[in-house]
C-alpha cells in the first residue's frame, strides 16, 4: 500500500521479507511475534513500517532510522492509520474469522 510518510509517498509492504526483517532486527521469533500486537501495537506498527521501508529501499532517504519513521507516523491522518494497521493485521493473519470491527479495537490509533 502507499502512505504519505515523512514527507514523500512510500511504498509499504507487510510479507514474509519484511515479517523476517522485523524478526531478525528485533529478536524476536516469529512464534512471539504475535503478543506484541497485544503488548505493544504502536511499537509494532512503527518498526513493520521501518522494516518495510528498509527491506524495500526505493524511494526512501538513504539515512533514516526507525525514530524517524515514529515521528513520520505522528503526522498521518486516522484514516491513514486504521488501512496501515489493517494491512498488518492482515499480514499477520489476525482477521481470519474476526468481524474487521472486533480486529481493529486492538490496535487503532486514538
Amino acid at each position: 500500500m502507499r502512505v504519505n510518510i515523512g514527507n514523500a509517498e512510500r511504498e509499504v509492504k507487510f510479507n514474509f521479507n519484511v515479517i523476517s526483517f522485523f524478526c531478525r532486527l528485533n529478536r524476536v521469533p516469529f512464534t512471539e511475534l504475535l503478543k506484541l500486537v497485544a503488548y505493544d501495537p504502536i511499537g509494532l506498527t512503527r518498526d513493520m513500517v521501518y522494516s518495510s521501508l528498509k527491506v524495500y529501499p526505493d524511494n526512501n532517504p538513504e539515512h533514516f532510522n526507525v525514530l524517524m519513521v515514529g515521528d513520520w507516523l505522528e503526522d498521518i491522518t486516522d484514516p491513514e492509520m486504521n488501512d496501515l494497521q489493517l494491512e498488518l493485521i492482515k499480514a499477520l493473519g489476525l482477521n481470519e474469522g474476526k468481524e474487521n470491527g472486533q480486529v481493529k479495537k486492538k490496535m487503532i490509533k486514538k
